[in-house]
């Protein structure tokens, strides 16, 4: 069986040759002069609305995520969950293999007051929720825009409809996968009985985070929350697709934002370049958008959604690196 260091490698290979063949297929597609144009062209006024959507639906995302973490440290202030979510982001799109969720997990279990594995358990039950929907959003866009939309959603229904079932079921029954997590905690303590003994008490502890997260009450808020981000992150790419002027059907933002988000599940470099822009061009072009404008569109949703995080996340990483540094060297 390959080591962890072989499979991050080959995946780090994997995501690089990914990111380079969706670049050279834009490139093949795109006419930069009519590309520069679309850039150019970009309507700011729209473009700060769809900032300030930024603000908002990240705002509802930390709150989300404190609500969740509240099982853990009742105590959790929102601007305590504010730093370590936006340093995960930054990290997400500064290093590779999905670095910032690992980050997130275990680097500020003190500014958190969280175990590990109840912070774990949190980032699981919100991939879980984020996914189910952008599944969701992805079945409404197929039904508004029917299987003509493009040659790769032909057969999506079917798969959406499984995938949507799966999640839910994931979710009503976490028992399954804690039981699941156990088999594979007890494969690892014949190899390292320290580290699986380790691994296993952290399992229990992130489970019993989840079972508390996904009570009654509490699933129906966070799925309220889960509404309202993806509602506001529709907003964004909708504000964003007004402020490109040579779009002609702004409303394929709608199967923009499933296609490019679900997009950014596969391997890719940091930062999912390319790999988040070629699926969205290849949505918006199925809808009727011309390539050079689909391009421009792609580029400046990612670029809203990237930057700040960067610009927000990256002070707070240094900051936290620095304040752990000085701990260490503290006698």
């Amino acid at each position: 069986m390959p080591a962890p260091a072989t499979w991050n490698s080959l995946r780090f290979t994997l995501g690089a040759a990914l990111t380079i063949t969706c670049l050279w297929l834009l490139a093949r597609r795109v006419d930069s002069t009519e590309l520069f144009r679309s850039l150019s062209a970009t309507d700011l006024s729209w473009a700060t609305v769809a900032l300030v959507a930024y603000a908002a639906g990240y705002a509802v995302r930390i709150e989300r995520w404190r609500q969740m973490l509240a099982y853990e440290n009742p105590r959790l202030r929102w601007m305590a969950c504010a730093g370590p979510f936006f340093a995960g982001y930054a990290a997400n799109n500064l290093l590779p293999l999905r670095a910032g969720d690992v980050i997130r997990a275990f680097a500020f279990r003190r500014d958190l007051g969280a175990t590990p594995g109840a912070t774990v358990a949190t980032l699981i039950i919100e991939r879980l929720l984020d996914l189910l929907a952008l599944l969701c959003l992805f079945g409404l866009a197929l039904i508004y825009f029917g299987r003509s939309a493009s040659p790769l959603l032909g057969g999506g229904v079917f798969t959406i409809l499984l995938a949507s079932i799966l999640t839910i079921l994931i979710l009503k029954f976490p028992d399954v996968t804690f039981r699941l997590a156990l088999s594979c905690a007890g494969l690892l303590r014949r190899i390292s009985p320290k580290l699986g003994e380790r691994v296993e008490s952290e399992i229990h502890v992130g489970f019993a985070a989840v079972r508390k997260i996904l009570s009654r009450q509490s699933s129906l808020r966070l799925l309220s929350l889960t509404t309202i981000i993806w509602a506001i992150e529709f907003l964004i790419f909708w504000f964003v697709a007004l402020a490109i002027p040579m779009l002609s059907h702004p409303i394929s933002s709608l199967l923009a934002l499933p296609v490019g988000t679900l997009a950014t599940l596969i391997p890719s470099t940091p930062g999912f370049v390319g790999t988040f822009e070629y699926p969205i061009v290849v949505a918006m072009t199925s809808t009727g958008n011309s390539a050079a404008a689909a391009t421009a569109y792609a580029l400046v949703v990612h670029a809203i959604l990237a930057v700040p995080s960067v610009l927000l996340g990256t002070p707070y990483l240094i900051s936290h690196h620095l304040r752990a540094r000085v701990d260490v060297a503290a006698p």
